[in-house]
């Protein structure tokens, strides 16, 4: 699936990022699971379907671009931006997000300072955005643009990011420069739980399944709001790919491709 994003300016929310997919790519079961618990990695957005499509419009707040954090970033520092920056892609199911839904693109990857997290843009979309040659291009592109104090952790970055790109594997590698002594604050508040045991981060059974989040979309809920687009209202057409296209390889945990 193609998706765009365009930005906007409202005089009382501030900057604002806004897309639209059909309501038939819709993914109901993670967008209902997100809006009753969303996890901190994600922009928080509001939705509403607009002639038959839904869109959303992700608030920025005081967020700023990771690609326009400054400076060179201690070993620990460096070490626990990249775990928040991909453990999200290994936690998501248990929201029922997908890792490829997710917007892998350096451009909208956002940071909240108070909180010190890694924040996405995430499409709540049946058919997948992305896929692993955009994760890889992403990491790529972060690498360039955010440096490191010690050369030969940069280049564990860099030669993870070469070959086949395995999340996992990188964290991993990652763990011997978690510095102990770093203060808690500055380390993601699932540091320790990236580098764990886990299941293979694609799977069709969440680990932690929510029996209580209903799969119907209804207009009563009040969480999705039927009126008419405005003059101001950015259109953005995201083309459905054909059923019949392969979809792309997913990572696990044990090996980069399954």
């Amino acid at each position: 699936m193609k998706y765009e994003v365009q930005n906007r300016n409202d005089f009382g929310a501030g900057a604002l990022l806004v897309a639209r997919i059909d309501e038939s790519d819709l993914d109901k079961k993670a967008l209902r699971t997100i809006q009753s618990e969303r996890p901190e990695f994600i922009l928080p957005f509001n939705c509403r379907s607009i002639d038959g499509q839904i869109e959303f419009v992700y608030q920025l707040g005081s967020r700023e671009k990771m690609k326009n954090q400054s400076g060179v970033f201690k070993s620990a520092e460096y070490a626990a931006m990249w775990v928040g920056l991909l453990n999200p892609l290994l936690e998501c199911e248990d929201w029922f997000m997908k890792p490829y839904s997710f917007v892998l693109d350096a451009e909208y990857l956002y940071f909240d300072r108070q909180k010190n997290t890694v924040c996405y843009l995430y499409i709540p979309s049946a058919d997948d955005c992305c896929d692993n040659n955009a994760l890889k291009e992403m990491a790529g592109d972060l690498s360039r643009q955010i440096t490191v104090d010690d050369a030969g952790l940069e280049l564990t970055v860099l030669r993870a990011i070469m070959k086949d790109f395995s999340p996992t594997e990188l964290l991993q590698n990652l763990k011997p420069h978690m510095a102990s002594g770093l203060p808690a604050a500055a380390l993601p508040p699932v540091a320790e739980a990236a580098v764990a045991e886990r299941p293979a981060v694609y799977s069709h059974e969440p680990e932690k399944a929510r029996q209580d989040i209903p799969e119907r979309i209804a207009e009563e809920d009040g969480f999705i709001e039927n009126e008419p687009a405005s003059p101001l209202d950015i259109v953005i057409n995201i083309p459905v790919k054909k059923k019949d296209e392969k979809k792309p390889k997913r990572w696990s945990k044990n090996k980069a491709e399954v």
